[in-house]
């Protein structure tokens, strides 16, 4: 495979350890970043540098160390200098024009899957509860994700095939502020059909706790759709 070969020989390029060399592709991969897990059990991201890769690394570090996305131990970055570097990059994304890149190092969730895949496939769904809580966390925190949606949500599984815990991933699209201001406005997240098993006895089909801080774009898209995994957030004051 073109891409991890890259992958493999951009790792030498850096001198970072043979412990952190990619042994197989792992996760979603899009045009913008390939995702890959190393030989020491973590995962090395690499994407194209903009501004959303720059606020993925600061805001991610930030999310790993409140404890709701996975930490990252290691952020680099490499500039294509040479007919070589192009090559390489060309390999990793299929595009001629990256001539930048962000590498990451961060840990792999154990056993993980989508919250998607969770509450559509699995015999054990994680509850809406503990999705919930984690959310709560992250906006406690200071962040905002700005593309929460069911592939962003990961599920921590043991080893009897139970949930853990979940995870928010992919904090591209973020924005972190200390001193959350509650405003009116609210955003109002609809729930799915296939999420009311999850919802606790007695509860509403709708939850109004994600408030929009005054310093921040809405905390999830207007509209957004996984699948069969679908929502309306509206903003209502």
């Amino acid at each position: 495979m073109a891409s991890l070969d890259a992958a493999k020989k951009l790792r030498k390029i850096l001198n970072l350890p043979n412990s952190l060399e990619p042994m197989r592709p792992f996760g979603a991969n899009s045009k913008w970043g390939k995702i890959f897990e190393t030989r020491n059990g973590k995962i090395m991201k690499i994407s194209r540098l903009s501004n959303n890769s720059n606020r993925e690394a600061k805001i991610g570090k930030i999310a790993g160390n409140i404890g709701v996305g996975p930490k990252i131990h290691n952020v680099r970055t490499h500039a294509a200098r040479t007919s070589t570097h192009r090559e390489l990059y060309k390999n990793l994304f299929s595009r001629n024009n990256v001539r930048k890149v962000q590498i990451l190092i961060m840990n792999k969730i154990p056993q993980a899957m989508s919250f998607y895949n969770s509450i559509n496939s699995s015999s054990h769904p994680i509850s809406w509860n503990a999705v919930q809580n984690v959310i709560n966390r992250m906006h406690a925190g200071g962040i905002h994700h700005g593309d929460l949606h069911g592939e962003n949500i990961l599920v921590e599984y043991g080893q009897d095939g139970k949930p853990i815990r979940a995870w928010i991933i992919d904090f591209g699209t973020a924005v972190h502020h200390k001193n959350i201001v509650n405003v009116n406005s609210a955003v109002s997240i609809a729930i799915p059909p296939s999420l009311k098993s999850a919802i606790p006895s007695g509860g509403n089909r709708s939850y109004s706790t994600y408030h929009v801080a005054g310093v921040s774009q809405p905390v999830v898209k207007n509209t957004y759709s996984v699948g069969n995994l679908k929502r309306y957030a509206q903003t209502s004051s």
